[in-house]
Order: structure tokens, then C-alpha cells, then sequence
């Protein structure tokens, strides 16, 4: 019987775990590192064109 006391018992962490991480978070941290995983290889580097005084954004937007 103590390993359904066990399981009960790290459910329920992770559920007020869970709770208070997404209070302050809007998504877990597996979906943040995931999403990022996700995106950054078609990020493209930011380029910027100077004139005059100007700075003109010449990155693809999307």
C-alpha cells in the first residue's frame, strides 16, 4: 500500500506545482524550451540598413 500512497502523494505535488507555475508562467517549462527549440532555427539574424539618420528594418516579416 505505500506505493499508491507514494503515487498519490507526487500527484499531488505536481498539482500545486503545476498551479503555482502557471499562475506566474503562461505556458510549462517544457513548452517554453520546446517552442524556443521550435522557432529559433528559422529566426533570421536582424539586419538593419543605416541612412542618414534613419535605421530601416530590412529583416522579412512574418
Amino acid at each position: 500500500w505505500w506505493t499508491v500512497g507514494a503515487w498519490a502523494a507526487i500527484c499531488a505535488a505536481f498539482m500545486a506545482l503545476a498551479t503555482l507555475w502557471l499562475r506566474r508562467f503562461e505556458r510549462g517549462p517544457l513548452e517554453i524550451v520546446w517552442q524556443w527549440a521550435y522557432q529559433r532555427p528559422w529566426r533570421p539574424a536582424r539586419e538593419t540598413l543605416v541612412t542618414d539618420d534613419k535605421i530601416a528594418d530590412n529583416s522579412p516579416r512574418g
